[in-house]
């Protein structure tokens, strides 16, 4: 890959970037082409059902629904 070329998917990884970060999904969306194929992985993080964490982030939860 030539210079030119690196420098110029440098700046538009910079831009969509920027797009992301100040939450301009639409902007951003019009960055894709209509084959491109966008994916994501997620994580989902769970806490033993004994977690102090669950009464912080849930204060509603009653300890006496966890068996």
């Amino acid at each position: 890959m030539n210079e030119d070329v690196s420098r110029e998917v440098e700046q538009f990884l910079y831009r969509e970037a920027r797009l992301l970060d100040k939450r301009r999904f639409r902007e951003w969306l019009e960055l894709l082409t209509e084959d491109v194929r966008y994916w994501m992985g997620s994580r989902s993080n769970r806490y033993p059902r004994s977690s102090k964490a669950i009464a912080i982030l849930d204060p509603d939860h009653s300890t006496s629904r966890m068996i």
